[in-house]
């Protein structure tokens, strides 16, 4: 019925479960490898360090985002609205752990934060480009009354 709420059923909950997860456990692996031992695969070609944040970055906005924001298909996460924001905090995050990096012997570099962000600009994109691509009845509806 219209109006009516209705509870999510046991595989969305389960869903938004495995998202709030992922998105959690690859922050903190993210953290782990910004504030540890720079890993080996680092130096495997150049620029391989930049390449890593932008991937870490990209897939943690990402995650994120769909967690929070806006699930494809399924509609709008508890936080609608909120990808741009993520990304934003993501970045000053980024930021912040670049210039502590220095406290676990680490050097500080102006162009892993670029990459940082460079990477959350990237997974907002592709967040966006599943959002458009796999919108919920409801979302399509309200597209094409815009028209």
């Amino acid at each position: 019925m219209a109006g009516e709420h209705q509870l999510p059923s046991r595989a969305s909950r389960l869903v938004d479960a495995l998202l709030w997860g992922a998105a959690v456990v690859w922050a903190t692996a993210t953290v782990v490898w910004t504030l540890g031992p720079t890993p080996p695969e680092a130096d495997s070609f150049p620029n391989a360090d930049k390449v890593l944040h932008l991937i870490a970055y990209a897939v943690m906005v990402l995650l994120l985002s769909l967690a929070a924001d806006r699930r494809p298909i399924r509609g709008p996460g508890p936080f609608p609205g909120s990808a741009r924001w993520l990304a934003i905090v993501v970045v000053a995050a980024g930021g912040i752990l670049e210039l502590v990096q220095h406290l676990t012997g680490r050097d500080t570099e102006l162009l892993d934060w670029i990459a940082d962000g460079l990477g959350a600009l990237l997974g907002l994109w592709v967040w966006m480009l599943v959002n458009r691509r796999w919108k919920t009845p409801s979302a399509a509806a309200a597209g094409s009354d815009r028209r």
